[in-house]
């Protein structure tokens, strides 16, 4: 909302792009490991996905500390005006 409201500020535009990457960045991450746990849960009386269930119990939680760390770190960082580009593969909006 304030990235559509501020689109004449300079770096604005930029700013919004990013972290709306971000967001839809992270929360496919977040689907995919969900839908890992859900799978693994769900099936592991019928074959042995300890691991997998495992490894998902493990990321997630690690995941989450990076997001909120990389939502801190652009936020100083737009505060100081500089453009903080997150870590991801893909960026949809450009």
């Amino acid at each position: 909302m304030l990235w559509q409201v501020n689109l004449a500020k300079p770096g604005v535009a930029a700013h919004g792009k990013e972290i709306a990457n971000w967001i839809i960045f992270s929360f496919a991450v977040f689907f995919v490991c969900a839908a890992f746990f859900v799978v693994t849960t769900f099936a592991g009386a019928i074959c042995p996905c300890m691991f997998i269930f495992a490894i998902t119990w493990l990321l997630y939680p690690l995941i989450s500390a990076g997001y909120i760390v990389c939502v801190i770190v652009g936020a100083v960082k737009a505060s100081k005006g500089e453009l903080f580009r997150y870590p991801m593969p893909v960026r949809l909006l450009k």
